[in-house]
């Protein structure tokens, strides 16, 4: 097998991360802390992983289209990945030290209360994210494009989307983080 090249390398690093900070902590939380607000204007836990689960599907929709046609079409990686300008903003925004930005209706979380098998579907579909990265690896990652669910008229190269899904889900990993340790949570 060939050496991976090296932005596959990095987004398996940040899949491994992502599978890390949602295993730590919120397996264990039961029904009333997942759906804990440290506000009312704010997102609970289970409001971030939906959010994630949302967005996520929307985008992994195309990218398990997008791989095998391209595959068929013989689109290879034949050259480096290199990042797309428009891609590196969004990708800068979503990342977690990115500000504050509003969420798009169609990424929207549920408002009502979310159950605890929540975890385990965010889990679920991390571990198929993982394996989309692997498989984007046999594709030229610069040719193939995934468009935004936001607008159609925004396309990113499948590097690029898989880079955004996985800096997202840090994203919003960390803001359940933050719930956990918001005065008031229940123990």
């Amino acid at each position: 097998m060939s050496k991976q090249s090296p932005h596959i390398e990095y987004l398996l690093s940040l899949s491994a991360q992502v599978k890390s900070e949602a295993e730590l902590g919120f397996p264990q939380l039961n029904v009333t802390q997942l759906n804990w607000k440290p506000n009312a204007t704010a997102w609970s836990i289970a409001q971030c992983l939906d959010h994630l689960l949302i967005t996520n599907e929307l985008y992994l929709q195309q990218v398990k289209t997008q791989i095998p046609i391209a595959r068929s079409k013989k689109i290879l990686p034949f050259t480096p990945y290199k990042k797309g300008w428009l891609a590196a903003k969004f990708i800068k925004q979503m990342s977690p030290e990115g500000k504050a930005a509003k969420t798009f209706k169609v990424f929207k979380p549920d408002t009502s209360t979310i159950d605890a098998g929540i975890v385990a579907r965010f889990l679920q579909q991390h571990d198929m994210t993982t394996r989309l990265v692997k498989h984007a690896a046999e594709v030229d990652m610069n040719k193939v494009k995934v468009v935004s669910p936001a607008s159609r008229f925004v396309k990113f190269r499948l590097g690029d989307a898989m880079e955004l899904v996985l800096v997202h889900d840090l994203r919003h990993l960390a803001q359940a983080r933050r719930v956990m340790t918001s005065s008031g949570f229940p123990l």
